[in-house]
Order: structure tokens, then sequence, then C-alpha cells
């Protein structure tokens, strides 16, 4: 038996998909799961919930906005509080790290390099031996010049000899000619009293003349061998300060650590040939003491007249992000560096490194802190940056004017000199008014200004004062977020 199937109403109209709703419940037969033709009762019912919808929405987003312009109508200004707390000032720069003290090591000696003893983060004493060049055309020239000390010596110890000799006869020249002097004077006493002949008298005097002559002749040969001995001993002399120089170059062959410290750098491998002709060659850096580390930082000039002596500093380096390290400023250089048309000037910052953090050559990021004040009234720099619309402005001059003039003759803030430390911040006082206070301007660190009363202000400056910083619209209504300063 065939079960029949009442066919759909030629006249029936086309549906609108925004209005059609399909019966979740299924109908029996066998066209199960095929949609029913929305009637028309349904179709008002879906248009009067679209409906009821459209209107909620409409009046939702009208009183929103009602809600929101009124509240901003109410506070066209944002403010905010004055706080106590703590600000450091600091100016902000960079630099490498370096050891405090490194010497380089070079050779004054050229040659072939023989052994290298050291390698790098050796630690080494000093006098330690780090290298050796090869030294066997140094001790042939050693043996050599020692030789010709010895010929030196030699031939002095031979002058010295002969002048020992020729000072021991003129000695007896000497003697001899005393003891013919005086026969001759005592014969002259006898020829002169007719005691003696003319010819005793004329021996004694030649054998006087003759031992003068030898003495002479004695005296001139000692002269001479004085003379040699002097050469002998100028030779000798030449022959030892050349010795001493190849036994130097001899001992430089030894390339031996100036201080103590620690291997950073090699540039040399056995085997290598070194020349010293015209500039020492570089074999190796020692760091004196990694336990303490000198940055060398970059400071613009703008910064460098913040910058002293003594002032704490927190750098980072990118080894370590989440950690910061503290130093010390120990010196401000007078020379200065331009960089990219900026004129920098360095300042050495030491850091101690007991625990090897830190290593030669990293970048650190330094933090100079030049201001540093506890317990100051503070309020973010915008505060100090306002500036009222020209109607507001003119509407507070005149309410001090006229406070002015009925309280006594003394003069208003408007007269007040301003300077380097001195400015201005706006008070809320009522709907759409503000009065100004000047203040004294201690420190800023760019974010947040430390302030404090001037002596002559008529109220007090205190945490919780509410101070603007903006405005929240403009005379249209508009959020205008440039406001704060025209």
């Amino acid at each position: 038996m065939q079960s029949s199937v009442e066919p759909p109403p030629a006249t029936s109209p086309i549906a609108d998909p925004l209005l059609e709703v399909t019966d979740p419940t299924p109908t029996r037969g066998p066209n199960v799961g095929s949609p029913k033709p929305p009637t028309p009762s349904r179709r008002k019912r879906n248009l009067a919930i679209i409906a009821a919808l459209i209107v909620a929405i409409g009046v939702g987003a009208f009183a929103y906005n009602r809600y929101t312009n009124g509240a901003v109508e109410k506070n066209p200004f944002e403010t905010v509080e004055v706080r106590q707390g703590d600000l450091i000032a600091m100016v902000s720069a960079t630099g490498a790290l370096s050891a405090v003290g490194t010497v380089e090591v070079g050779t004054q000696v050229s040659g072939l390099l023989e052994h290298v003893f050291a390698d790098f983060n050796d630690r080494v004493a000093e006098g330690d031996l780090l290298a050796i060049i090869n030294t066997e055309a140094l001790d042939a020239v050693v043996q050599d010049n020692e030789a010709t000390v010895n010929r030196s010596q030699a031939t002095l110890r031979q002058t010295e000899a002969e002048l020992g000799r020729t000072q021991s006869l003129l000695d007896q020249a000497r003697a001899q000619h005393a003891e013919a002097q005086e026969l001759f004077e005592r014969n002259q006493l006898l020829f002169d009293a007719g005691a003696i002949s003319v010819q005793e008298y004329t021996s004694r005097q030649t054998a006087e003349k003759t031992t003068t002559a030898g003495m002479e002749a004695s005296e001139a040969q000692v002269a001479a061998a004085e003379a040699g001995t002097a050469s002998a001993r100028a030779a000798v002399s030449s022959a030892e300060a050349k010795l001493a120089q190849v036994r130097k170059n001899r001992r430089n062959a030894e390339i031996r650590a100036p201080i103590s410290g620690v291997v950073i750098e090699r540039t040399v491998e056995s085997g290598q040939t070194v020349a010293a002709s015209f500039a020492t060659p570089k074999l190796f850096i020692i760091a004196e003491d990694l336990a303490e580390m000198e940055i060398l930082a970059h400071v613009d000039e703008s910064d460098i007249g913040l910058v002293k002596s003594g002032q704490s500093v927190e750098f980072t380096v990118a080894a370590y992000p989440g950690k910061t390290f503290s130093g010390v400023v120990r010196e401000r250089r007078l020379q200065p560096r331009t960089i990219q048309n900026v004129v920098h000037y360095t300042v050495v910052v030491t850091a101690d490194n007991q625990g090897g953090l830190l290593l030669p050559g990293m970048t650190a990021t330094l933090d100079f802190i030049v201001d540093e004040l506890r317990e100051a009234l503070l309020v973010p720099a915008s505060a100090l940056l306002f500036d009222p619309p020209d109607e507001i402005r003119e509407a507070a001059r005149k309410k001090q004017r006229e406070a002015s003039e009925a309280q006594s003759e003394t003069s208003d803030d408007s007269g007040t000199a301003f300077s380097a430390d001195v400015a201005e911040i706006w008070i809320p006082s009522g709907e759409r008014e503000l009065r100004p206070m000047l203040v004294r301007v201690l420190s800023s660190n760019g974010a947040a200004t430390a302030i404090a009363a001037l002596p002559s202000s008529p109220e007090p400056l205190e945490p919780g004062l509410e101070v603007v910083t903006r405005m929240n619209q403009t005379e249209g209504g508009s959020f205008n977020p440039f406001s704060s300063r025209r």
C-alpha cells in the first residue's frame, strides 16, 4: 500500500530567507527532515522580534552616548594626584668593558718562534716563560763577544805589565840621577875651592847630564805604557758592553710575562717568524686583574655636565639581560670624540667582577644616577607641560587679580618671575575652571618630576592634591590627544 504525500499549493508565495524559521521537530512519514513552509503568523512573530531588537540597540546606544558625553562634559580635564615617593634621575650611555690593567707583550728580537708555552685564558705569574725564539745565532754572537772580551783583557794585562816594567826602570833612573846630581853638586864646591881638577869636575858634570837624560827617557816610556794601558782598558770596556748587549738580546729571546694576570689574547704560533725591525710585534695581551673591570662610556655633550666622579652607575650587558650590575664613576676625560657628528666625552667607570660574569669587550648599557630624592612630592612631567585654553587661562588670571585686589596690594603669581627651576601647574577649582600654582622643580627623570612649593605660595602643596595633565575633549566635544600643549 503506497502512502500519498500532499503536494504544496501552487499559489504559495516566495519565502523570505530572513524570515524563515525551520521547525526543529522532524515531520513524520517519508519527508522526514524537509523544512515546512513558514505560516503567516510565524512571519509576523519574527518581524516583531527583529523590530524589538533594533529598538533596544538604538535606545542603548543613545543612552551610552548621552552618558559618556555627559561625563566628558562634566569633567573635561584629566587629572592626577600629587604623590610622595622616591625619584631617581639618570643619564644613559653605552660603553665597552675592559680589564683595568692590560699589557701587550711583544719582542725586541727577530727570529723564529721555537716554542709557545702560553695559551688563551692561562693564568701566569710575573717572569713566567711565555715563548722562546730560536737562539742558535744569538748564542754564537754571545760566544764571539766573550772571546773578544777575553782578548781585550789579555791585552790589558800585557800593557799593565809593560807599564810596571817601565815604572821600575823610571825608579832606577831617578835614583841614579839623584846620586849623580849629589856628586856633581859636591864636586862643584870642590872645584870652586880648587880642590879637584877640571877633568874630574867635567866627568862628574857629564855623569849628571847622562842620568838626567836616562830619567827623562824612562818617564817617556812610562807615559807611553800608561797610554797603552788606558787604551787596553777602553777596549775591554767596549768589548764588555757589546757582550752585555748580545747577552741582553739572548735573554730577550725568552719572552716572559711582565706582570701577573690572565692571557686574554695570543697572536702567534710555534714556528712563526717575528720581525722587530720597525715596530714591536704584539705576541700576547695579559689582563692584570679580571676581578675588577672598567667601562669606557661615551656620554653625550648635553649630559656630560651632570656626570661627576664618585657617582653610582647601574648597567646591563646583553649576556645577562635580567641582571643589573653596579659601578662607580672614576674619571671624566676632557678629550672629546665626535661620533656621527655628535660630540661625546669618555667617562671611565669601575665595576666589581668577583663573580667573573663580565668579560672584556662586552657592550654595556649604563645609567648614571645623577640625582636621587627620597620622599619627594611627585607629579607627571606632563603636568608641567599642560597649557589650558585661552578662555580658561584668562578667567583664572582674572580671578587672581580680583582676589589680590580684594586682599591687599601684594603682587599676584602672574607677576612672579619665572626661572629655570620654576614651573606652573594647574589645579581644578570647579566645573571647567582652573587655578595656577607656581612650584619649584627639584629634579626630573623624564616621566616624573619632583616639585616643592615656593615660599610665597598662598596654598600648601601636599600629597593628594589634584593637578591637570591634559584636556579630555576639545570645544566641539571630540577627543583631542594633543591638547595638553599649544
